[in-house]
């Protein structure tokens, strides 16, 4: 009896250690954060990558940033993103019904309250990939944008427009 108890315990024991192995390993090299703005506040955050995020007033942002990914998500309010550059980690932004895929550029999303999303390019490119609620991921619309064009998943057709140089500044 005393010799099947033993072996239980090391048994519990081996799991317990494999499975703090296995957490520890799966979080290596991760670095998940949440950051939030209250009303009327702004806040500057730079991340492990060296991208800055600027988080508006009332601003929701959850970070994971892996070694082959980098995603944001933009839980609501509105964020700049100046994105460091690294080719072999796309840095993605989830928002509402669109995902933003940005490598070393700067530009803005801002979730609307009906999940819609406005997005700015101030440098570089990004690609929005809009996937309206109610339609599968396979009916995604993909639109690429420059510096000084903005794109609403609001418009029917996800039209990139142009803006000027004081819309872009403001």
């Amino acid at each position: 009896f005393r010799r099947g108890t033993r072996r239980w315990w090391l048994a519990a024991a081996a799991t317990l250690a494999a499975i703090a192995v296995g957490a520890l390993w799966l979080r290596q090299g991760r670095e998940l954060q949440t950051l939030a703005t209250a009303v009327g506040q702004q806040r500057n955050v730079t991340l492990a990558d060296g991208s800055i995020v600027t988080l508006n007033t009332n601003t929701i942002v959850e970070t994971d940033l892996r070694r082959q990914l980098r995603e944001i998500y933009l839980r609501k309010g509105e964020a700049h993103f100046q994105v460091a550059h690294d080719r072999s980690r796309p840095f993605l932004v989830h928002a509402g019904d669109a995902v933003v895929r940005a490598v070393g550029t700067a530009f803005e999303v801002r979730v609307l309250g009906d999940q819609h999303v406005d997005v700015v390019v101030n440098e570089g490119r990004v690609e929005v990939q809009a996937v309206p609620r109610n339609r599968p991921a396979a009916a995604a619309t993909v639109r690429a944008l420059s510096a000084g064009q903005r794109l609403s998943t609001a418009s029917r057709d996800y039209a990139v427009v142009p803006i000027s140089a004081q819309q872009l500044s403001s």
